[in-house]
């Protein structure tokens, strides 16, 4: 996609093998700095202990699924930065106001709500009620 290296927005994606989301995640920067994060969750990296626990779930899930001869697609919601101006201190300050953490809440509520489960690799389910 024209869009995968695109760092002027927020993202939220699903990770979907044979057509069914098995994750739900958000970036506040590129997907491609997001899937070279999780690249970095290596069998190696795990035994030195140098990568997170989430980014090694996910890639071996990934590989199991391509040795599997599953479909592994990714799908990416695009969230148009927005900024708000500020005045406090007799001072004016333009900011980033940071989305993606709430629009990744509430996609997953949605499909909790369709399904009656949380993706199976959505180990952090941030404070869905349901």
């Amino acid at each position: 996609s024209p869009y995968w290296e695109d760092e002027k927005a927020e993202w939220v994606y699903c990770i979907a093998y044979d057509g069914h989301i098995v994750k739900i995640g958000m970036s506040l920067s590129s997907l491609k700095k997001r899937f070279a994060s999780y690249s970095c969750g290596t069998r190696k990296a795990m035994r030195k202990g140098s990568c997170s626990t989430t980014n090694y779930v996910i890639t071996e899930s990934n590989y199991k699924g391509i040795t599997e001869g599953m479909k592994v697609e990714i799908y990416g919601i695009r969230i148009e930065k927005k900024y708000v101006t500020e005045e406090r201190f007799k001072r004016t300050f333009k900011m980033e106001t940071l989305r993606g953490r709430g629009y990744e809440e509430w996609i997953t509520n949605i499909f909790v709500e369709t399904t009656g489960h949380i993706p199976i690799l959505c180990v952090q389910k941030g404070n869905s009620t349901k």
